[in-house]
């Protein structure tokens, strides 16, 4: 699943871009690969949303570990809300 994410993140934000997990979510609505591949690690409780805490759970646990040479990080706030970032490794 960390690798479904990360792919359409790649694909659909690049690497270096920093966003907030609502910038993440609002990207991906549109997206259905992308959504679905949110929707299978950060499900809201009744399974048919993107839970924004969830998902910034979530990134907190797989923050740092590489996959294909890519790993997501924190990367400062915007207006107090984390941001974060797909970058090489």
């Amino acid at each position: 699943m960390r690798w479904a994410v990360i792919m359409q993140w790649e694909k659909h934000f690049g690497v270096n871009s920093s966003h907030t997990v609502q910038e993440i979510i609002e990207r991906a609505v549109n997206t259905p690969s992308f959504y679905t591949a949110l929707i299978n690690v950060a499900a809201s409780r009744s399974g048919q949303t993107v839970s924004n805490v969830n998902l910034g759970r979530w990134l907190k646990r797989v923050q740092g570990k590489i996959v294909n040479g890519l790993t997501l990080l924190q990367s400062g706030n915007a207006f107090g809300y984390p941001q974060w970032k797909l970058i090489q490794r």
